[in-house]
């Protein structure tokens, strides 16, 4: 075959070199090291989707968990009569002022819910008090036990405020003389604010 003159032959241009300095596999390594490649990512990016996934779940358990925690019922996180509440409920106290350990003041059917520490603020002064009933007035489905939770945590169980002229019955009242305490109580920080104070017929109602 006749070769025109100048005309040089090209030789065929080589996809992939034999050379260490660039990329080199035959067509087939090259798909299935992409393929690899893609799968890895894939599986990477199903492996953050259920992270996250999971993250949700976590967290919508956790705020159902404390939406439940805050309900209505009794003895939950901040009801007027939890420990930690500072929203005043009205009780009503009754018993026997500055009992002596060998006394017996109690009539027949009477049981004693223990012996609490009363400290009247203006006075800074402390009396015995053996409580006898413990009621939340404008709550029946609270019980003694939860008004007196916090009794014998502290050196005084109750803070007595209020009028004087009530603060004077407490303090002028002759030892054994049964009491009838009725005021707003503040469980945080133990204070009940008197409303009324009755010395006769307590044990009557």
């Amino acid at each position: 075959m006749r070769r025109s003159p100048g005309r040089r032959d090209l030789a065929p241009v080589a996809l992939f070199s034999n050379s260490t300095d660039s990329f080199a596999c035959n067509p087939r390594e090259f798909m299935t090291r992409v393929m690899e490649v893609l799968l890895r990512e894939v599986l990477m990016s199903l492996s953050a989707g259920r992270l996250a996934t999971a993250l949700l779940v976590l967290l919508l358990m956790t705020s159902i968990a404390r939406a439940q925690g805050s309900g209505p019922g009794i003895g939950a996180g901040e009801n007027d009569w939890s420990e930690n509440s500072k929203t005043p409920f009205r009780i009503r106290l009754s018993g026997i002022i500055n009992t002596q350990p060998d006394e017996q003041v109690l009539q027949a059917g009477e049981q004693s819910l223990g012996v609490v520490i009363l400290r009247a603020g203006a006075y800074n002064e402390t009396y015995q008090f053996e409580v006898v009933k413990a009621e939340a007035i404008d709550n029946p489905r609270v019980s003694a036990g939860m008004i007196l939770q916090q009794v014998h945590k502290y050196g005084v169980d109750f803070e007595l405020t209020g009028p004087k002229d009530l603060l004077s019955k407490v303090g002028q009242a002759e030892p054994g003389t049964p009491i009838t305490l009725i005021g707003l109580f503040r469980q945080y920080n133990r204070t009940l604010i008197l409303q009324n104070v009755e010395t006769i017929g307590t044990r009557e109602q």
